[in-house]
């Protein structure tokens, strides 16, 4: 065995020796000879898969400024005549979003939004909203066109819940849109919980929303608010949790409510 072991190092050390001999250089003429060969066989080789490489470095960069360019079309801002000054201000969306539990709870936290998610329709980029805890108000400047309410997280205390959404709505491209309240009804905790979301326009939400704007932004004070609502106005999703579920061994995580 011991035997064994040692003829195996001896055979890896003149193998490695062989290597650094002959790796750097080539000795014999034959194989001096042979080196142009060998060169041109090289570049023979790997010439389709730099050229291949090229291609798609072509591609990739010519649809980075196919996509540079829509973005920039579709994020183009509007002139508005602030103060007497003319500034570039982007259009912004605007809503208010609350949830509330419509079965019976164990728990001592009541649901909260803590952000939605909205992808525009042309770009496909994605812009997730953080909503303010206290007034439960979002906002923010996007670029115009139309777009896709796709998630929203709920939280209750430390049990976060994401649910996948589909309703359409638009920006436009003067002003500031308000996409109206927008009510989250959470079932009881459970296996199969579902989310109920009803879109509805509170003249009382519009006109603090407003406030908030003009108190947050008041380059927007002169900026024309359009009132919209996504559509459908009204839809049931699945609610699932989100991991880590809090104080829990994970045996038991294995099931989704």
């Amino acid at each position: 065995m011991i035997a064994a072991r040692f003829l195996r190092v001896v055979i890896l050390k003149l193998r490695t020796i062989i290597n650094i001999s002959f790796g750097g250089r080539l000795s014999s003429p034959f194989l001096r000879d042979a080196r142009p060969l060998m060169e041109e066989a090289k570049l023979g080789y790997n010439a389709p898969m730099r050229a291949l490489a090229w291609s798609h470095s072509s591609r990739a960069i010519f649809l980075s400024l196919v996509i540079a360019t829509t973005v920039g079309c579709a994020g183009a801002s509007v002139e508005q005549t602030v103060g007497g000054q003319v500034r570039t201000v982007q259009p912004m969306l605007l809503g208010r979003a609350v949830a509330i539990i419509t079965g019976e709870t164990s728990r001592i936290y009541p649901p909260q939004v803590r952000w939605v998610e909205i992808q525009h329709q042309q770009t496909h980029e994605r812009y997730q909203i953080p909503v303010g805890p206290d007034d439960h108000l979002f906002g923010l400047a996007v670029p115009p066109g139309d777009y896709v309410l796709i998630r929203v997280q709920i939280s209750e205390g430390p049990f976060l819940s994401l649910a996948d959404l589909s309703m359409d709505f638009s920006v436009r491209s003067d002003g500031v849109t308000f996409a109206g309240t927008w009510r989250f009804g959470v079932d009881s905790p459970r296996y199969g919980r579902m989310v109920l979301v009803s879109l509805v326009q509170d003249h009382d939400d519009q006109t603090r929303a407003e406030e908030w704007l003009h108190r947050r932004f008041p380059e927007r004070q002169a900026a024309v608010l359009t009132a919209t609502l996504p559509d459908p106005t009204e839809a049931e999703f699945r609610l699932y949790e989100v991991m880590p579920y809090p104080r829990y061994q994970k045996y038991f995580r294995r099931h989704l409510w």
